[in-house]
C-alpha cells in the first residue's frame, strides 16, 4: 500500500483517518481520594494502557484501505455526527440529539446535563436497553401488522417472524451507533434470546433471559463488572422482573397506566437504593417523581422522533430539519418539567461514610419493602433504613478528640488542597487547578470528600494565594456553604471572579466578605489554636509595591491541645522563610507541608533547621511538567530524617490516635491499591 505522509495544520478528526504521531507517554495514573472517581479503573476497564500527550502529528492519506463492517459502522456514525453538526448548528438541544442517536455526549451544555444529574434522569440520556428495548418493539408492531396485509408474504414466512429479524436488526444497528456500550450489550442479548423463544414458539422464563443477557457480556466483556453501570443496569432489571412476577402481580383493570409505571419507577428506586448508596454515597429524593413523567416523554415520543428526523436529514433534509423543530416542544416539556424538579428544597441527599453493617440492614431493608402485598410486616423494612440515614457528620467528628485536629491533604494533581478538621469545625486551604468547565478539583475532589465525610459547610475558606493550582477551583466552591473566605491576595481573587460576586457588593462573594489575610489573625477551634503569621501586611498598608504571588501565600500555624504545630505555608520562597524566621524566633513544626510543592526556590537548609519537622508533606502531581519536588530538596529533608509524605501516592489523611497521641498516617492509593492502580511513589 502506497502511503503520502503530509502534515496538517489545525486538522478535525475524523473515523476512519490514519495518523502517525509523534507522543509521549506515561503509564496511567489518576486522582486517589475518599470519595473520588477512580480514573485508573476506568482506564483499565477500556483497555487503556498509556496516557499522554501528542508533540506533532501527520495525517497519513492512504491510496486503499480493506473495508469491514467495523470501518462502516464507525463511518456511519461519523457522518451522522457530521452530518447533524451542519444541519442543527444552531439548535439548542443539539447534544441531546447526538446523545440520543449516537450515543455521544460530550456536545451537551453543562447546564443541560446537570439538570439530568440532578433530578437521577441521567439513565435516559444513554443508549439503553430502555430505548433499544422501545424502537425494537415498535419496528416488530409495524412490520408484524404491514406484512399481514401480503397474505401471499404470510404464507411463505410467517409475519411475527419477519418482525422479529426486523426488529432484532433494528436494535443491532441502533446499538452500532451507540458504540455498542454495556446497556446496549445487555439489551441485544436480552432481545435476542426473546425473538429467538418467539420464532420457535418457546416460553423462556425473564430471569432465564436475564442470565443469559449477564453471561453472555461476561463473555464479550470480562472487564465489564469494572463499570458501576454494569450493576446498575442488571439490577434495574432485574427488579422490574421481580416487580411484573406473579408475586409482585398488577392488576391491570384496577390501577391505571400512570399509576403502573409510577409503581415501578418507586420500586427501581427502592431496590437500587443500596447501590447507589454503597457506589456513590448519594441518591436523589425526586429521581421517581421526575422519571414518572421523563420516562414515557422520552421514550414514546423524543427517542423516537430524534432517530426519525436523523434519518430523513439523509433522505429529504427540510423535512428532517422541519421534525427537528417540531421536537422542540417535547424537549421544552421536559427540561421545563425537571427544572420544576430541581427547585425542591432537598433534591439530593448524601451520605457520609456509612458501616458494612449499615449497608446489609439497607439491602435487607428494601429487599423487605419490595415484598408482594401481604407479606408480613412490610413497613418494618423502613425502620432498619434508619441507621444508615441517622449516620451524620457528628459521628465522623465524634472521632477527633477535643482540642486536636485532622489534617487531609487531598491529591489534586499538581497543585494543593487541604482539609483541617477539629471535633465540630472544618477549614479547606486552597481548592486545587481548574482544567475546563467539566474538569476541576472542586467537583472531582474536594467536594465529593467533604460530602463523604458528612462535611456540608466550610468555616472557614483559605486561598493561599491567587496561583491557579491554588485557587482555580475556587467558583466551584460555591456550591458548598461558606461562612468566610480569607486569601493573601484578595484583591486578586476578587479581579478573577468578579461574576460572582453580590450585586453591589464588590467585597462579597454569595454574600460572604472576602478578607485579606494578613499577619496577626488568629482564632480558636475546640481548643485549636489557627493563627495567620504572613503575609506580614494587611491590604490596607500595601503600597504600589507588588510583592510576587507566591510569597504573598497566607501562612497557617496550628497549634493543638497536646502542643502539636501544623504549619501550612503555600508556595512561600526562601524570602518569606528568611522573615519567618526573623519574626518568629522560636517558630517550630511537627508536621511542615512542604513550601511550593517541593520547589528548589524554597525549603532552605536555615529554615529546616530552625523548623525542624518531624513530618514532611508534599503536594504535587505525579511526573509534572515542573519537576517537582526537586531531588535537592528532598535530599535536605532526609538529611535531617523527617518522614516524608506525598500527595503522588493518593490522599495523606492524618488522625491522632487517642490512646498514645502518635500520628496514624493514611495513604490512600496504598491502603486502596487495587491490581489496576500504578505502584505507590516513594521519594
Amino acid at each position: 500500500m502506497k502511503k503520502e505522509v503530509t502534515q496538517v495544520n489545525g486538522p478535525k478528526l475524523a473515523i476512519g483517518q490514519q495518523w502517525q504521531l509523534d507522543i509521549r507517554l506515561k503509564q496511567p495514573n489518576g486522582l486517589m481520594n475518599p470519595g473520588g472517581f477512580d480514573y485508573e479503573k476506568w482506564l483499565f476497564q477500556n483497555r487503556i494502557a498509556a496516557t499522554g500527550y501528542v508533540r506533532e502529528g501527520y495525517k497519513i492519506n492512504t491510496a486503499e484501505h480493506s473495508f469491514s463492517v467495523i470501518d462502516f459502522l464507525r463511518n456511519l456514525r461519523q457522518k451522522l455526527s457530521d452530518k447533524l453538526d451542519n444541519s442543527l448548528s444552531d439548535y439548542p438541544y443539539k447534544g441531546l440529539i447526538k446523545a440520543l442517536s449516537i450515543g455521544y455526549r460530550y456536545d451537551m451544555k453543562p447546564e443541560q446535563w446537570q439538570l439530568f444529574l440532578q433530578t437521577g434522569t441521567n439513565h435516559l440520556i444513554a443508549i439503553s436497553g430502555l430505548h433499544i428495548g422501545l424502537i425494537s418493539s415498535l419496528i416488530w408492531l409495524l412490520v408484524n401488522l404491514l406484512w399481514k396485509i401480503n397474505s401471499h408474504l404470510n404464507m411463505r414466512i410467517p409475519a411475527y417472524y419477519a418482525a422479529s429479524i426486523a426488529a432484532l436488526l433494528a436494535a443491532v444497528v441502533y446499538a452500532a451507533l451507540a458504540g455498542f456500550s454495556i446497556p446496549t450489550q445487555r439489551a441485544l442479548t436480552m432481545l435476542l434470546v426473546v425473538f429467538i423463544a418467539l420464532m420457535l414458539k418457546r416460553e423462556i422464563a425473564p430471569a432465564y433471559v436475564l442470565s443469559s443477557a449477564l453471561l453472555m457480556v461476561l463473555i464479550i466483556d470480562p472487564l465489564s463488572p469494572l463499570s458501576l453501570g454494569f450493576w446498575l443496569s442488571f439490577s434495574a432489571v432485574a427488579i422490574i422482573i421481580f416487580l411484573l412476577s406473579s408475586r409482585l402481580s398488577i392488576n391491570t383493570e384496577r390501577l391505571s397506566k400512570l399509576f403502573q409505571l409510577g409503581k415501578i419507577q418507586l420500586a427501581i428506586f427502592i431496590g437500587l437504593l443500596p447501590l447507589m448508596m454503597l457506589l456513590f454515597h448519594q441518591f436523589s429524593l425526586i429521581s421517581p417523581l421526575a422519571n414518572l413523567i421523563a420516562v414515557p416523554l422520552m421514550s414514546l415520543i423524543i427517542v423516537p422522533m430524534t432517530l426519525l428526523a436523523s434519518a430523513l436529514l439523509f433522505i429529504i433534509e427540510p423535512l428532517g430539519i422541519l421534525l427537528f423543530e417540531m421536537l422542540k416542544w417535547p424537549i421544552d416539556t421536559l427540561f421545563w418539567y425537571l427544572e420544576q424538579m430541581s427547585l425542591f428544597p432537598v433534591n439530593y441527599y448524601y451520605l457520609s461514610e456509612i458501616s458494612l453493617l449499615s449497608i446489609m440492614l439497607v439491602f435487607i431493608a428494601c429487599f423487605w419493602l419490595l415484598m408482594p402485598t401481604g407479606w408480613p410486616a412490610r413497613w418494618s423494612g423502613l425502620i432498619l433504613l434508619l441507621p444508615a440515614f441517622m449516620l451524620s457528620a457528628a459521628e465522623e467528628s465524634a472521632e477527633i478528640p477535643a482540642g486536636e485536629v485532622a489534617i487531609d491533604v487531598l491529591d489534586v494533581g499538581q497543585g494543593l488542597s487541604v482539609v483541617l478538621r477539629t471535633r465540630h469545625h472544618s477549614l479547606l486551604y486552597d481548592t486545587g487547578d481548574k482544567f475546563s468547565p467539566q474538569f476541576n478539583m472542586a467537583d472531582m475532589v474536594s467536594i465529593p470528600f467533604l460530602r463523604i465525610k458528612g462535611i456540608d459547610q466550610i468555616d472557614k475558606l483559605v486561598i493561599s494565594h491567587s496561583d491557579r493550582d491554588h485557587a482555580g477551583s475556587f467558583a466551584e466552591l460555591q456550591k458548598l456553604s461558606i461562612k468566610q473566605i480569607l486569601s493573601g491576595e484578595a484583591q486578586k481573587i476578587k479581579n478573577k471572579y468578579q461574576q460572582y460576586f453580590s450585586k453591589g457588593a464588590s467585597s462579597y462573594i454569595n454574600d460572604v466578605l472576602v478578607e485579606q489575610c494578613h499577619q496577626g489573625q488568629q482564632w480558636q477551634w475546640d481548643g485549636v489554636k489557627f493563627e495567620i503569621l504572613s503575609p506580614l501586611q494587611s491590604l490596607s498598608t500595601i503600597t504600589k509595591a507588588k510583592p510576587k504571588a507566591n510569597n504573598q501565600s497566607c501562612v497557617i500555624l496550628v497549634t493543638t491541645i497536646s502542643n502539636q504545630k501544623i504549619l501550612l505555608t503555600g508556595d512561600i520562597e526562601k524570602t518569606v522563610e528568611k522573615q519567618l524566621l526573623r519574626n518568629y524566633p522560636e517558630l517550630k513544626a511537627n508536621i511542615l507541608l512542604v513550601p511550593h510543592h517541593g520547589s528548589k526556590t524554597s525549603s532552605s537548609n536555615a529554615f529546616l533547621d530552625k523548623i525542624r519537622p518531624e513530618i514532611a508533606l508534599f503536594s504535587y502531581g505525579y511526573r509534572n511538567r515542573f519537576h517537582h519536588p526537586a531531588n535537592r530538596v528532598v535530599q535536605r529533608y532526609k538529611k535531617r530524617k523527617i518522614k516524608l509524605y506525598t500527595t503522588s501516592n493518593g490522599a495523606i489523611e492524618m488522625r491522632r490516635d487517642s490512646d498514645n497521641y502518635s500520628w496514624l498516617i493514611v495513604q490512600y492509593r496504598i491502603k486502596n491499591r487495587r491490581f489496576w492502580h500504578r505502584k505507590p511513589e516513594y521519594l
